[in-house]
């Protein structure tokens, strides 16, 4: 619901939660990298949104700066309650207007999506 995302946005993460996404990232990562062609598809990635190579060198450095006030600063920065989009696909007539009451409703067609 619209109430839990501004929640989170206020209350951010818990250290328990940094430590347990670490703890999954940790047991994740050497599946990423495992095989020639795993290895080449998540450089091919970073490639395409600039980030540096040594990025999979240094995960796990990197990954242990991770903290609780710099990822909630980020959170705050970037997820903005007073400017979120709810996509939402449903047969019109039976939607909009109990989507109206929750705010301002703009209605396109998913053929303007196709494009």
């Amino acid at each position: 619901s619209i109430k839990v995302y501004r929640d989170f946005v206020n209350q951010g993460v818990t250290d328990q939660e940094v430590e347990d996404a670490r703890q999954e990232l940790r047991g994740q990562f050497p599946r990423l990298v495992e095989t020639p062609e795993a290895l080449a598809s998540q450089l091919l990635v970073l490639s395409r949104y600039g980030v540096p190579s040594d990025y999979l060198t240094n995960f796990y450095e990197n990954l242990e700066k991770l903290n609780k006030t710099s990822i909630n600063g980020t959170i705050r920065k970037y997820f903005d309650p007073q400017n979120l989009r709810i996509v939402v696909y449903a047969p019109r007539n039976q939607t909009e207007a109990s989507l109206k009451k929750m705010g301002r409703v703009e209605v396109k067609s998913y053929k303007e999506f196709l494009r």
